[in-house]
């Protein structure tokens, strides 16, 4: 007589709380996962870490350069736990098999009152009977090894990936235990914020020079702010106003009204890593590594540290770092302790003489050899769009036969500005309206003052490497073209030959010739759908050239029309 399986309900309940924990060289399978670009990497959730007993987070095993010797880090392994959903069974050893078997059988007699020994086995869990489709969940117990790598991933910024020491196998951390989060807290802050600092960089023409802490509260006023009005990040599904691709990314239709950020908010929050904002940059002796002015940045610090003294003389804190535990005396003292990112004090002096002493170029941006990727968010410097050729001829991929265009033209001096009799503070004005305009007003003309206000990428051929086959748009943050796996929306705009073209790969490189056309006709259409959602049009005639044009929309049966639409 056959066994019966397992009731569903019971099975699941059997199943609720993770095996283990177990030791990743013992229960992993060497060859997996597979070292290849199309498997993704494994997500661990709830990871934890310790270090000689203690709890630790990634505050203090991250570190710019090498750990003191005192340090508990160089004393001991940090030992990483963390959940790990195990999809299949090919996953695991044979020893792993036999001790997660062993484990459920033991925990299934426990569930038990009374009756014979179970006799459960992980083909019942994983075969293709009742219960097909079930999976276990583990414990994962591994020693870390190098540094934790967090937005700098070409294939996904956003990741947390640490390193194993069986096989340098690499995890994606999907969760972190509350505690690690509170001890990470600062590591996480200061990677988004070096990621947002190069962002703002890379789409100013500023020298470095002028780059110090009010060059970016302004910059973050004008471009991340303003960019926060067109996708969200948490969101309600059922919006009546979000539009989504096939990848289902949000897009939203119209610009939400977002919370007034006051610029005190943006000084504190990078008033809160300023001393890791400089550590990051002398850390090299080459000067191309710094993308702030070092002096000017210098002395930021000394003014948060007083600052922050200060605040503490009222009762209240202000520019601290998270997780006091580690930083709160250290926050306040007049000497700075730079051995808290590794190293010795002694070094980080010689490092900051040098900085000090050889400044970077005058128009460096950045380091390009550093991991950090190439920005997702859109600047929005006013430049001015050149209108001698059609949207579609400006596409360029480096490494292309086709020539670069000319750069844009610098824009023209701003009007001067007439006085009136009150100033209001800009941090708590509300976005204007749309002024209404007659229907007899034309909207077929070229419009120079649009032109001069369209974003900065209509000015900028988008760019691939000739080792890249993704782009995402630097406005919305939400589409991304794969020419390897383009969507057959996304095909049906282009000639049929192009389509054809990247629907059956019949392509090398992206320098081929055809695949930068049909690159140029992709990101071109999408553009266009960014251009219509403001109610601008380019036109290209062969007689008058490329317009601007502002196109009129229907309010309360007639048209309204706004000539000052603002793309900042």
């Amino acid at each position: 007589m056959s066994r019966q399986p397992k009731p569903a309900n019971s099975l699941r309940k059997l199943l609720e709380d993770p095996f283990g924990p177990y030791p990743d060289y013992r229960i992993l399978n060497p060859e997996w996962p597979r070292k290849s670009g199309s498997v993704p990497r494994p997500v661990l959730t709830s990871v934890h870490m310790k270090c000689g007993g203690r709890s630790i987070g990634l505050d203090e095993t991250e570190l710019l350069k090498e750990a003191p010797s005192s340090s508990r880090i160089a004393q001991h392994n940090v030992e990483t736990f963390g959940v790990l959903e195990i999809e299949k069974l090919n996953w695991l050893t044979e020893t792993g098999k036999r001790w997660l078997e062993q484990d459920l059988r033991k925990r299934d007699d426990d569930f038990k009152t009374a009756g014979k020994a179970s006799q459960l086995s992980l083909e019942t869990v994983y075969g293709d009977g009742v219960n097909s489709g079930s999976t276990i969940s583990v414990w994962l117990k591994f020693d870390k090894i190098l540094s934790a790598t967090y937005m700098t991933l070409d294939e996904d910024p956003t990741l947390l990936v640490l390193q194993a020491a069986d096989r340098n196998r690499s995890f994606c951390i999907g969760t972190l235990d509350v505690e690690v989060y509170h001890l990470s807290r600062n590591f996480l802050e200061r990677y988004r914020m070096r990621r947002v600092i190069h962002e703002l960089i890379d789409g100013s023409n500023s020298p470095i020079e002028d780059r110090d802490i009010d060059w970016l509260v302004e910059k973050y006023l004008t471009q991340e702010v303003a960019m926060d009005k067109h996708f969200r990040i948490i969101y309600n599904p059922n919006l009546s106003n979000a539009q989504y691709n096939k990848r289902g990314d949000l897009r939203l239709s119209e610009p939400r009204h977002t919370r007034t950020i006051h610029t005190s908010q943006i000084r504190e929050m990078f008033a809160r890593q300023a001393e890791w904002i400089l550590a990051d940059q002398v850390v090299s002796l080459s000067p191309n590594a710094r993308y702030l002015n070092i002096k000017r940045w210098y002395k930021f610090v000394r003014e948060v540290r007083k600052a922050r003294r200060m605040a503490r003389g009222h009762g209240k804190r202000w520019g601290e770092p998270w997780n006091r535990e580690l930083y709160g005396i250290w926050a306040v003292q007049r000497q700075i302790d730079w051995t808290k990112f590794g190293g010795t004090q002694e070094d980080w002096k010689r490092l900051l003489k040098n900085a000090r002493n050889n400044p970077a170029p005058r128009f460096q941006a950045r380091d390009k050899s550093q991991p950090t990727p190439k920005p997702w968010l859109p600047p929005t410097t006013r430049q001015q769009l050149s209108l001698a050729e059609p949207l579609t001829q400006r596409y360029q991929l480096q490494g292309s036969s086709r020539p670069p265009p000319p750069p844009p033209p610098p824009p023209p001096p701003p009007p001067p500005v007439e006085p009136v009799d009150f100033q209001y503070d800009s941090d708590f004005s509300e976005a204007s309206t749309d002024p209404e305009t007659s229907e007899q007003e034309s909207d077929s003309e070229h419009d120079p003052k649009l032109a001069r206000e369209m974003p900065w990428y209509y000015s900028v051929p988008p760019t691939l490497e000739s080792t890249q086959h993704t782009w995402r748009c630097p406005f919305c943050n939400n589409y991304q073209l794969d020419l390897l796996k383009p969507e057959e929306d996304e095909l049906e705009i282009l000639p049929v030959h192009y389509a054809d073209l990247l629907r059956l790969r019949q392509w090398t490189t992206v320098t081929d010739p055809d695949v930068v056309t049909a690159f140029g006709h992709l990101v071109n259409n999408h553009y266009k759908q960014h251009l219509a959602e403001v109610m601008v049009q380019i036109v290209a005639d062969q007689e008058k050239g490329t317009s601007v044009r502002k196109v009129a929309k229907e309010v309360k049966g007639k048209k309204r029309k706004s000539r000052n639409t603002s793309y900042k």
